[in-house]
């Protein structure tokens, strides 16, 4: 596991962190959210020279650098945090806080994005939801969980290494359950029985006692 990052430590680490998964964005989708932006600060630049216009144009490129860089930098990164009670996933600042206690099965499966529709923050057609990371070749883990209201929610989560964090959500979850209170098994019958014939022994031999005593005082 690598190291946790700060911002990890501070809102997804109560509890202290047991294990974090980090997906993150391929050189593609940089240059995809980064280049417009980078496009149109090029162009007003050289239109700013050519044509002595004021230099005040430039700041035509400040709206989707205010846009777009916020944006380049919270979907960057797709981190899953496990914490002795809860499963953490926040893509941006967004995705579920699921209790550990509340997790009814998870898997380590291959999944295709198209049914999703695209990557980031998605639903399927059949209710579930995705939380998918461009150039993640299909690995996620599945997670069947109950919400609030005790509806069943299936979420697919992104991860370098899903077998790790299905293993990690599992051993951290089982070793939140209270522990077993064993029964004592009961003896064999033989041996019950055996007990009861030396406790009637005993008895009927204090009888005859007590009745030899007698005797020998009415005498």
């Amino acid at each position: 596991m690598a190291g946790e990052d700060e911002y990890e430590q501070k809102y997804m680490g109560e509890g202290g962190i047991v294990f974090q998964s980090k997906a993150k964005a391929p050189a593609l989708f940089h240059s995809i959210v980064l280049l417009p932006v980078v496009l149109t600060t090029m162009i007003l630049g050289i239109v700013s020279l050519a044509t002595a216009a004021p230099a005040a144009l430039m700041f035509a490129a400040l709206p989707s650098l205010l846009i777009t860089v916020p944006i380049w930098l919270l979907f960057s990164v797709l981190r899953a945090t496990v914490t002795p009670t809860h499963l953490h996933i926040q893509y941006g600042l967004f995705g579920p806080k699921i209790p550990l206690a509340s997790i009814e099965e998870v898997t380590s499966v291959k999944y295709d994005w198209k049914k999703y529709g695209g990557f980031g923050i998605r639903r399927g057609r059949d209710g579930s939801w995705a939380y998918n990371m461009m150039g993640d070749q299909g690995r996620a883990m599945r997670i069947r969980w109950r919400d609030e209201k005790g509806r069943e929610v299936v979420t697919l989560l992104s991860s370098p290494d899903p077998d790790a964090l299905v293993a990690a959500v599992q051993k951290t979850k089982a070793a939140a359950l209270p522990p077993k209170v064993r029964i004592a098994a009961a003896p064999p019958a033989e041996d019950v029985a055996e007990a009861e014939r030396e406790l009637d022994a005993e008895l009927e031999a204090q009888r005859d006692e007590a009745a030899s005593a007698a005797r020998k005082e009415g005498r």
